[in-house]
């Protein structure tokens, strides 16, 4: 499996986007959202990405279990 594709994105204890790949970029600015390439997002609140509350929600949840070393 290829790798190279996939967007790998990395956070902080605090949630703060601290790692972005170069696909990240590559697909924000393919899909007309160059104000979101890596230099824009690296040290910003995960949350600022994030508007919907179950989706937030979702990914509290994830966040919380890989914390705590669950799979």
């Amino acid at each position: 499996m290829n790798t190279d594709s996939f967007i790998v994105y990395r956070v902080n204890d605090q949630d703060e986007i601290t790692y972005t790949n170069q696909e990240w970029s590559r697909f924000a600015v393919d899909n007309n959202s160059a104000a979101l390439v890596a230099e824009q997002t690296i040290g910003r609140s995960l949350w600022d990405f994030i508007g919907d509350e179950t989706v937030r929600h979702l990914y509290r949840e994830i966040l919380r279990q890989v914390r705590a070393g669950e799979a």
